[in-house]
């Protein structure tokens, strides 16, 4: 089985952003999944964080947030003290706080009208394994006008810990270690046929009352014979609801046409890739695995790739 697993480097992202905060006082938010962990270490706000870790990447973001003027306010005063404790990303091999926001200098000077308000919502499991942020922002009314150049107050430089004996080690350990590819493959097999694409198209929906159900559809277009909607058999939820539709998905088309499956949640792309292997280990004890289980077992049997 082949899958297309690609990440954002947000190093690149950094670049463009350096020019216009050297060439624009105007402010600036920065939010997202930067999969860079900077335990309690702080960019210019004294900050507290529930993951203690501090990655390569945390030690590079935190140094740009430095050279850039960049405050970070996850963990901040700028963020209420229920929330401080929350981790933003709950993957199989644990939690962290990888999701994270980055403001200017100017947000926090008079241009704002009240403080900002960073708040990390509680996860919704069945739509993504990322808490989502919120940013409040309250800009007075005559902040629309060019603004005038913000005067950085001296700050002191982050103090990033520098890498250690066990960060090498571990950097070469995972040099040698199995790529994603390869682990992919070990656990669906290679696929030896790449036949003509079939693109199909996948939506769920989910009731919230008393007794949730959830339904799904399949669209391979106009007028196709494939077009199929069903309600979802047990408990209702997104996650289900995407995995029955991708089970009905694999036993009714070619398996050796090149398959690719687009739906909205990423849940789908996440427990086939990342999980599935990891749920077959333990037995299969986990979340709609009368579903899940069976699944696997079509993807293996199919000839060409699901991307």
């Amino acid at each position: 089985m082949e899958l297309a697993l690609t990440g954002v480097n947000f190093l690149t992202t950094f670049h463009p952003l350096a020019a216009i905060m050297h060439t624009s006082h105007s402010p600036l938010v920065v939010m997202g999944d930067f999969n860079a962990r900077v335990g309690s270490l702080h960019a210019g706000q004294a900050r507290v964080s529930p993951d203690t870790v501090v990655t390569t990447r945390g030690r590079r973001l935190l140094e740009m947030c430095d050279t850039l003027g960049l405050h970070l306010l996850n963990g901040s005063k700028f963020q209420p003290a229920p929330a401080r404790p929350r981790y933003t990303s709950f993957q199989v091999g644990g939690s962290s706080v990888i999701d994270l926001a980055l403001v200017s200098e100017a947000l926090l000077g008079p241009q704002v009208a009240a403080p900002l308000l960073l708040d990390t919502l509680p996860l919704l499991p069945d739509c993504s394994d990322h808490a989502q942020l919120s940013l409040v922002l309250s800009l007075r009314a005559d902040s629309l006008d060019p603004p005038a150049p913000v005067v950085r107050a001296p700050r002191a430089r982050v103090r990033v810990p520098q890498l250690g004996p066990l960060d090498r080690l571990l950097a070469e350990t995972l040099r040698g270690a199995t790529g994603p590819q390869a682990r992919l493959n070990a656990f669906y097999g290679r696929p030896w046929k790449n036949g003509a694409p079939l693109n199909v198209y996948v939506a769920v929906y989910t009731t919230h009352g008393e007794t949730p159900y959830s339904t799904a559809a399949v669209f391979c277009g106009p007028q196709h014979a494939s077009n199929w909607a069903s309600r979802v058999p047990g408990t209702g939820s997104d996650a289900r609801a995407a995995l029955w539709a991708a089970l009905h998905v694999v036993r009714i088309t070619d398996p050796t046409r090149t398959l690719r499956i687009w739906a909205r949640q990423d849940y789908l792309a996440r427990t086939l890739s990342h999980w599935a292997a990891e749920f077959a280990r333990q037995h299969w004890k986990c979340a709609h695995a009368d579903l899940l289980r069976p699944l696997t077992v079509l993807l293996k049997a199919r000839a060409a790739p699901l991307r």
